[in-house]
């Protein structure tokens, strides 16, 4: 159980990361 909870977390983590990445993306462009 909690291993499974563990790598739900992470795998929302991850998903953050890529989030911001494409936020920061986005913005530059933008600037651009």
């Amino acid at each position: 159980q909690l291993c499974k909870r563990q790598s739900t977390w992470l795998r929302n983590e991850n998903d953050a990361l890529i989030l911001d990445k494409a936020n920061i993306d986005s913005v530059i462009n933008f600037l651009q």
